[in-house]
């Protein structure tokens, strides 16, 4: 069995995501000190530093409804913006 890594302790939610809103959860969360959101051509579209500071929500407003990877930590998923 392979190391556990403090980005497996960790998820998003809900996904697809509908109201504009991502919701992390995991007991390693302070460890996260960036979230980057890339769409499927590889273009990075938006960063977000330490955003669990305030919180555990990530507003992503700016985004048209598609699909996204979006990266945390060594941890990628496919993100649906509904």
């Amino acid at each position: 069995m392979a190391p556990s890594t403090t980005e497996e302790n960790i998820s998003i939610y809900p996904n697809p995501v509908k109201n504009n809103e991502i919701f992390f959860k995991g007991s390693n969360l302070q460890n996260i000190e960036t979230v980057k959101v890339y769409d499927l051509n590889g273009k990075m579209i938006q960063t977000f530093n330490a955003p669990f500071k305030k919180g555990n929500k990530v507003n992503l407003k700016s985004l048209p409804k598609g699909v996204y990877w979006i990266i945390y930590g060594t941890k990628s998923e496919k993100l649906i913006i509904e």
